[in-house]
C-alpha cells in the first residue's frame, strides 16, 4: 500500500520522459538540416537513450527477473542501437545529397578553351537567392516543425517573414468576432541566412487546424526583394505526407513542385518536380527551366504583404478587419503601406466577395487627391457599384476626423454600429487579394448607425 502513490505517478513521468526523448531526437533532425552533424549525432543518441530507458523501466517490466530481465534489456538495446544506426545513415544520406549538388555542376562543366568565365558561374550569378518555408518534422502527432530554407548562391539579408495559416483565417472569418493574431499569423526576423547554413536550422513550430489538409501562405521581404509562397500539405492520420510548394516574385515563378500523390490542380498541375526530398531536404535544386515553367507568371494579387503588428495599450486586434473591427490604437510595423494599386483581376475578385452585401451605402473620400489615389479610387468605386453598393464619392484637401486626427497614409475607415460585418468583409477581401498589407486597416468607431466611410490617402 505504501508503494501505490509511486505507481500512480509513474505514468506521468513515463509520458513526460517519452515526450522529452522525442523532442530531443527531433532537435537532432533540425541540427542535421542545419548541417551541424556532430550536434545531430549527440541529440539522436540522447533522445534514443531516454526513450529506451523509459521503456525498460515501465511499471509492468519491474516484475521481470533473471532471464526475462536480460531478454528485455537485450531486445530494447538492440532496437535502440538499430534506431541510432538508422539515424546515422540518414546523416550520411544528407551529406551525400549535399556533395552531389556541389560536385555535379563542376563535373558537367565543359573544358574552356579561353580564359573567359565558365558558363556555370555566369548562370549562378544571375540565379535569385531567397528563403522559403518547408515542412520538417511532424511532432507529437499535432505540430509541424517548419524549416526556413535557403535557395540560391548568395546570402539573404534583413529577412522579415509573415507566416499565415489560411485554414484558421477561413475558420474565424464568418464568426464576426475578434481573435488573437498569434493563433493565425507568425512573424519572424533573421538578420541573414547564408547559402551554407550552420549550427541549427532556422525553424519554428506550428499546430495546424487540420493536419490532413493544411494551406499556408508565406510572405518574405528581404534586402534582395520580396517573394510569396504557397505551401500546402496533405496526409492521412498523421502520415503519408505529400507537399506542394509555389514560390513567386512579382514577375516569375521561382520554385514550383508537387509530390506525386498530392492532388493535381490548376495551381499545381501534373507535370511538376517532386517537393520531397528535392526541395525540402538539403540545398534546393534550381527552378525548372522548361518553357512551360519559365513562362509561368504571377501578378502577386493573391499574395499577402510582409509587416509586423504590435498592439497598443487597450487595443483590440483583427487582421485586415477579418472577424471584427479594430477599435483603439493600432501601432503598425516599420514597413510602409503598399502603393495603392487595384488591377482588373483584383476588382473582379472583390466584386464577387462583397456582392452579398448589395445595397450597402458607403462613402469614399479621396484625401489630398493625386493621380495615384484618384486612379485607385475610381477602380474601387467601379467595383463597389458593380457589386450593387450605393457609393458616395468625394474628395477633400484636408480631413480632420471626429477624434481630432488626420487620416493616416493608405486606407482608413469610419464605422458606425451595424456596419461591423460588412466592413470586416471589405477589409478581408482587400487583404486576401493583395490590395493592402496583411495588417489591420486603421478604423474609428463613430456614433452614426450603419455609417461606413473609407478614406484614401497617399501612402508615404
Amino acid at each position: 500500500m505504501e508503494k501505490q502513490p509511486n505507481s500512480r505517478s509513474h505514468p506521468v513521468l513515463r509520458w513526460g520522459a517519452l515526450a522529452l526523448g522525442t523532442v530531443i531526437w527531433g532537435s537532432g533532425v533540425a541540427a542535421m538540416y542545419g548541417d551541424d552533424y556532430k550536434v545531430a549525432v549527440a541529440l539522436y543518441l540522447v533522445g534514443i537513450i531516454i526513450v529506451a530507458v523509459d521503456f525498460i523501466t515501465l511499471e509492468g517490466h519491474s516484475e521481470y527477473r533473471g532471464s526475462k530481465r536480460l531478454i528485455l534489456v537485450g531486445c530494447t538495446t538492440f532496437v535502440a542501437a538499430l534506431a541510432f544506426a538508422l539515424s546515422l545513415a540518414w546523416i550520411h544520406l544528407r551529406k551525400a545529397d549535399i556533395q552531389a549538388v556541389q560536385v555535379a555542376p563542376q563535373s558537367e562543366q565543359p573544358q574552356a578553351e579561353s580564359p573567359a568565365p565558365a558558363p556555370t558561374h555566369t548562370q549562378s550569378s544571375k540565379e535569385p537567392s531567397f528563403v522559403y518555408v518547408v515542412p520538417g518534422v511532424w511532432l507529437n502527432n499535432s505540430t509541424w516543425d517548419l524549416i526556413v530554407r535557403h535557395h540560391g548562391p548568395n546570402p539573404v539579408n534583413n529577412i522579415e517573414i509573415v507566416f499565415d495559416d489560411q485554414d484558421r483565417h477561413k475558420q474565424v472569418a464568418p464568426t464576426g468576432k475578434l481573435f488573437n493574431v498569434n493563433d493565425i499569423i507568425k512573424t519572424l526576423h533573421f538578420d541573414e541566412i547564408d547559402a551554407v547554413e550552420g549550427v541549427l536550422a532556422k525553424q519554428f513550430l506550428w499546430t495546424p487546424l487540420n493536419p490532413d489538409s493544411s494551406t499556408f501562405s508565406v510572405a518574405v521581404a528581404s534586402r534582395q526583394g520580396r517573394v510569396d509562397e504557397m505551401l500546402k500539405i496533405v496526409g492521412r492520420d498523421g502520415k503519408d505526407w505529400q507537399f506542394a510548394i509555389k514560390v513567386s516574385d512579382s514577375k516569375n515563378v521561382l520554385l514550383h513542385c508537387r509530390d506525386p500523390k498530392f492532388p493535381v490542380s490548376v495551381e499545381f498541375p501534373e507535370r511538376l518536380p517532386r517537393c520531397f526530398p528535392d526541395y525540402t531536404v538539403g540545398p534546393a535544386k534550381s527552378a525548372p527551366k522548361t518553357a512551360e515553367h519559365a513562362a509561368a507568371r504571377t501578378s502577386g494579387a493573391n499574395s499577402p504583404a510582409v509587416g509586423s503588428i504590435q498592439q497598443g495599450p487597450g487595443s483590440a486586434l483583427s487582421i485586415g478587419q477579418q472577424g471584427g473591427i479594430t477599435a483603439g490604437t493600432i501601432n503598425i510595423g516599420t514597413l510602409p503601406p503598399k502603393p495603392l494599386v487595384l488591377t482588373e483581376e483584383q476588382s473582379s475578385h472583390i466584386r464577387s466577395d462583397i456582392a452579398k452585401y448589395s445595397g450597402i451605402a458607403i462613402e469614399i473620400v479621396l484625401v489630398n487627391r493625386n493621380r495615384g489615389t484618384e486612379e485607385f479610387g475610381n477602380h474601387l468605386v467601379s467595383a463597389l457599384k458593380d457589386a450593387g453598393w450605393d457609393v458616395i464619392y468625394s474628395s477633400a484637401a484636408i480631413l480632420i476626423r471626429s477624434n481630432g486626427t488626420q487620416s493616416p497614409p493608405g486606407l482608413s475607415l469610419d464605422i458606425g454600429p451595424g456596419s461591423d460585418n460588412v466592413a470586416s468583409e471589405l477589409g478581408l477581401s482587400l487583404m486576401r487579394h493583395g490590395v493592402i498589407d496583411n495588417k489591420p486597416i486603421p478604423a474609428m468607431r463613430v456614433p452614426e448607425s450603419n455609417k461606413l466611410a473609407l478614406y484614401i490617402c497617399e501612402p508615404k
